[in-house]
């Protein structure tokens, strides 16, 4: 796909002075669009940070000397109990919230092409993180499925030990994958 743009610009002396400016190339996907499945079981699932959150879209992350809006199409889902809230009790046990501990679902057939697991978990939605955030460890336990066609779902924050995958494993959709845990950077509902 290409864009040109040009306008015309009288000129002091009435002369008609015709600009015009290429944009960039864009490639066109043909490829269909993959169908993606729900990454949880039903329940009252929202996402907390979404596409929209600021949190989100305006994360900047460096990276080898380049910034990186790492979270642009991240989403952190949180599940409703039936009082409306996130939690019931003291909101520092992980336990008591909701979704803690929900089977975590392949969003589609893919291949594991990274994870990581045995990283601690934070102590519910306290300030003070389990451990210094760096780059290595900043999505806490995860999963990462090669769907094709350059496509990838990463699943950040993991219960350790629950991870039912190994690297290189074909993932099925709808398969579970690991345990929702609170590892990696803290996020705070509030």
């Amino acid at each position: 796909l290409r864009h040109r743009r040009s306008c015309s610009i009288a000129g002091k002396d009435g002369a008609i002075i015709v600009k015009a400016v290429s944009g960039p190339v864009v490639d066109v996907i043909r490829e269909p669009t993959p169908v993606l499945r729900a990454p949880l079981r039903r329940a009252s699932w929202v996402a907390g940070n979404g596409l929209s959150n600021a949190d989100h879209r305006r994360s900047f992350v460096p990276v080898d000397g380049k910034v990186w809006i790492a979270h642009c199409f991240a989403i952190d889902w949180v599940r409703l109990g039936p009082d409306g809230r996130l939690f019931h009790g003291e909101p520092n046990s992980n336990a008591n919230y909701y979704g803690y501990g929900a089977e975590v679902l392949a969003v589609a057939d893919g291949r594991v092409s990274d994870l990581k697991d045995g990283l601690p978990e934070n102590a519910g939605s306290s300030e003070q993180s389990a451990r210094s955030i760096t780059l290595d460890n900043i999505a806490g336990n995860y999963i990462i499925l090669d769907l094709g066609q350059g496509g990838f779902a990463l699943y950040a924050h993991l219960q350790p030990g629950s991870i039912r995958v190994k690297l290189g494993d074909q993932a099925k959709a709808s398969q579970v994958l690991a345990r929702l845990g609170n590892s990696g950077k803290l996020e705070t509902f509030t």
